[in-house]
């Protein structure tokens, strides 16, 4: 009795996602008008699946700017990736802060805001004095970055063998962070 029931459920759901699937691309079919201009446009299979959106909004200080993260689908890498952008709240002006097909999310202003602070997958600069070889096989791990929300290059603040999971800003200064502790020997051999 309990073998047909699980059956049961099994098949129910997979009806369940199949019908979803074939209303996902019904949907994608039809054409639809666009909020913008009000110029009628054909939806794709994408933009039902992989839509951009826009979260992790962050307040700054002095309260004139809005620090977000743009999610958006990369088609090169199949897969979605995110971008960090500025807002002001006083005017209308947007600013990019990073680009490429990285994951930059977690933004977090500094308590006096001259610095923003992010988690990123991005790779890591090369270390003066290591070789390429030993650069090449590092897989990129997610770390603590840091960047003037005014401009320029962002830099790394962390350099550790595995990924940070969270941190928030103490006080102007000071991050604390969390992070899985690094390799041990027994791993490392």
């Amino acid at each position: 009795m309990k073998r047909q029931f699980k059956g049961l459920i099994f098949v129910t759901a997979l009806i369940a996602s199949v019908a979803w699937m074939l209303a996902a691309q019904t949907m994608a079919a039809q054409t639809v008008t666009a909020a913008v201009g009000g110029k009628e446009t054909e939806w794709t299979t994408e933009d039902v699946i992989a839509p951009e959106r826009a979260g992790q909004f962050r307040i700054s200080p002095d309260s004139q700017w809005v620090v977000w993260v743009k999610h958006a689908p990369d088609a090169d890498k199949d897969e979605m990736v995110s971008n960090i952008f500025l807002s002001s709240l006083t005017e209308k002006q947007e600013i990019q802060l990073t680009r490429g097909p990285n994951r930059d999310t977690g933004p977090r202003w500094s308590r006096d805001g001259k610095l923003l602070a992010f988690l990123s997958e991005r790779a890591l600069p090369k270390k003066p004095g290591k070789d390429e070889d030993e650069t090449s096989k590092e897989l990129p791990k997610t770390q603590i970055w840091l960047i003037n929300p005014r401009g320029g290059e962002p830099w790394p603040l962390t350099r550790l063998e595995r990924n940070v999971k969270s941190f928030d800003w103490i006080d102007g200064e000071n991050i604390l962070m969390a992070a899985e502790e690094d390799l041990t020997l027994y791993e490392r051999a």
